[in-house]
């Protein structure tokens, strides 16, 4: 689990799935992430650049509304979805959910089941 703001991985293979901890990190940069159910799990802030996330159930699973940003990802052959965002909405008429996350259009994302669910 990476969870402080001082915390990056950069060109690295992972096989079995990266998670950033409440706390954020500073980055994922140019990773390989193969064949896990979540590749990599997000529950708060980082920057999420050049990875490509392969063979896994969800490429990217954003928690509670983290202030995440992806650009020049690709996610292929994500069984479910590429990217997944789980945050909730106070429950009052009139009620706004601002999403924090910033989903560059530079991703590429390849026969995966679904692009995007929120």
């Amino acid at each position: 689990t990476l969870d402080g703001p001082g915390c990056a991985l950069d060109d690295c293979e992972v096989r079995h799935g990266i998670e950033v901890g409440h706390r954020g990190a500073a980055c994922l940069r140019g990773c390989e992430v193969h064949g896990k159910a979540i590749g990599i799990a997000v529950h708060g802030g980082v920057a999420i650049e050049d990875c490509e996330v392969d063979g896994c159930a969800i490429a990217v699973s954003l928690y509670g509304n983290a202030a995440a940003s992806l650009r020049g990802n690709v996610f292929r052959r994500c069984r479910a979805a590429a990217v997944v965002l789980h945050c909730q909405m106070e429950a009052e008429e009139g009620a706004v959910l601002q999403l924090a996350p910033m989903i560059d259009e530079s991703n590429g994302i390849e026969e995966c089941a679904r692009t995007y669910e929120v």
